[in-house]
């Protein structure tokens, strides 16, 4: 029936945006995002940086990894030097600590992987870039066999008692920073599904500069393409942020540009969704969902 499909579809829509809103969503900027941060301090030579992993609303820090809406798990969480070594980071532990307190407030503590990366004598010079990646969301709605909707977080594969899919989504979320020591420049990618490539030296950014950037899916460029229309997104608490809005900038061929207006912290980010059944590069996820989402986002700082 024509009614049915189309509230199958609406469904499926309104699904995905409800995991999107919950699980990072990039669009709107306001939305919940996962990002990384690395702060660097030469106060004390020969200097170090923090480095933490930010998930909410709000640049630089705004929740917990563990939170009412959820966990966000990392795969990996590491650091790659100049020289293209790879140094994993302590991974955060996701345990809550949640109690009442006096005055009707909770008081909660919680790890979001801050780890302090301290320079020698001995260590490079260059760019270093931080990176992390989400273990997979699945979320699936379908009919059992008999005849009732339910809804499972996992893949289609894993689940038994289907009689159709409804719907079925995975998501992956993917963030970067970097920092200079010594020396500046720009570095190689890491490498992740979908990724933000800066293609100016982003130390040397000044307010009023374009920043252009690279985006890949899966080692290529990234594209708007027919109806998919992909952009960057860029928003910092300087510019946007505290407003609740930010600049865009579509991708073509791969490549975008944002003016970047005001000193501050930045980050920009791209989501794209991805048909299992017709991306030829998703082959390895066919039978287990139906659409494939990934964002990415970079964060960086612009000095005066």
């Amino acid at each position: 029936m024509k009614g049915d499909s189309a509230m199958k579809r609406l469904s499926a829509f309104s699904a995905s945006a409800l995991l999107m809103a919950l699980v990072l969503a990039p669009v709107p900027a306001w939305a919940h995002n996962m990002w990384v941060n690395a702060y660097d301090s030469f106060a004390h030579p020969p200097g170090h940086v923090l480095a933490s992993v930010g998930f909410g609303h709000r640049q630089p820090q705004d929740d917990l990894l563990t939170t009412d809406f959820g966990t966000i798990r990392l795969a990996t969480y590491e650091l790659a030097t100049p020289s293209g070594k790879r140094l994993a980071l302590p991974m955060p532990d996701y345990t809550r600590h949640r109690e009442p307190a006096d005055a009707g407030l909770f008081m909660e503590r919680g790890d979001i992987g801050v780890t302090k990366v301290s320079f020698g004598p001995e260590s490079e010079e260059g760019v270093y870039v931080l990176g992390a990646e989400t273990v997979p969301t699945h979320v699936c709605k379908y009919v059992n066999t008999k005849g009732r909707q339910s809804a499972a977080l996992k893949a289609m594969d894993e689940i038994g008692d289907v009689r159709e899919i409804i719907f079925s989504v995975m998501y992956s979320g993917y963030a970067k920073s970097m920092f200079s020591y010594g020396t500046s420049g720009i570095p190689e990618p890491l490498g992740h599904d979908l990724e933000i490539n800066p293609q100016v030296d982003v130390a040397a950014l000044r307010p009023g500069d374009l920043l252009p950037v690279e985006v890949t899916f899966m080692g290529k460029p990234l594209s708007c393409e027919g109806t998919d229309l992909v952009y960057v997104t860029a928003v910092s608490d300087t510019y946007g942020g505290p407003d609740g809005y930010m600049l865009m900038a579509y991708v073509m061929d791969g490549k975008a540009r944002i003016r970047i207006p005001t000193a501050g912290r930045w980050m920009l980010a791209v989501f794209t969704m991805r048909d299992v059944e017709k991306d030829p590069t998703l082959a390895d996820l066919r039978g287990k969902v139906l659409e494939a989402g990934y964002q990415a986002t970079l964060t960086l700082e612009v000095k005066p």
